[in-house]
């Protein structure tokens, strides 16, 4: 966000790290301690705790179920957003030649999955997620994860890696998935950003498949949210 801020000569704005340790008891207490911020981001796992504080959710955060980015509105009501969805299909096409639709494989079902989820098949995308708990509405069509060394890949044109699995909690494992695809034409997304390339990066760049981190994500998910507090009001028009 400071980025973006001197990107735009914005002197007057900081954005700081408010560091959590369990979700506070009162809304009022922990807005005037934190220096009653305009605005913020919700991160991992208070996506969903932030709802009852709220006063209305726009489209995007009802959808995903889940929302990393606040506003506090010209007369005082706080709005939830996601930004996670459309910073997902933005990154994705940072990618040439990718197809329109198609169908994809999903790795895992948090979160950060139903975002992907709700971008793809809001777009026409057909989405197989491999979970390992019970199938959610919002899920689809899933595989079960303890079957996906069984899963044929030549039905896919994307691979998107949404479990933490390859990151530094787990560097170096990766989801075992089926290698064996004939004449594949895949490009792999893992959401994971560090560390780059992960295990699961470097196994499909092996076959010969397109791989990309979650970076780019991180990248525009932030400017989606810098866009709505502008839009909201929460960053005055210069």
């Amino acid at each position: 966000m400071e980025g973006f801020a001197r990107a735009e000569q914005r002197s007057n704005i900081r954005y700081v790290l408010w560091d959590l340790p369990a979700w506070p008891s009162s809304r009022l207490e922990w807005w005037e301690s934190a220096g009653k911020p305009r605005g913020w981001n919700v991160t991992i796992p208070f996506k969903q705790s932030i709802f009852p504080w709220l006063d209305a959710q726009t489209d995007s955060a009802k959808a995903v179920g889940a929302v990393n980015t606040v506003a506090v509105m010209p007369d005082g009501s706080w709005l939830g957003h996601n930004t996670d969805a459309d910073g997902f299909w933005e990154a994705l096409h940072e990618v040439p030649n990718l197809p329109a639709t198609g169908r994809a494989l999903l790795l895992g079902g948090g979160g950060a999955a139903r975002a992907v989820h709700y971008a793809l098949t809001s777009r026409g995308w057909v989405v197989e997620t491999a979970i390992r708990r019970p199938n959610e509405p919002w899920m689809g069509e899933t595989v079960a994860w303890d079957s996906l060394l069984q899963v044929d890949l030549n039905r896919f044109q994307l691979v998107v890696n949404a479990t933490p699995l390859g990151s530094p909690s787990a560097p170096n494992e990766s989801p075992l998935i089926n290698w064996e695809c004939v004449n594949c034409s895949i490009h792999l997304m893992d959401l994971v950003y560090t560390p780059s390339p992960t295990r699961l990066m470097q196994l499909a760049a092996q076959q010969g498949w397109t791989v990309q981190d979650g970076s780019g994500m991180l990248r525009q998910q932030a400017k989606k949210a810098w866009d709505f507090w502008k839009s909201s009001g929460v960053i005055p028009e210069i």
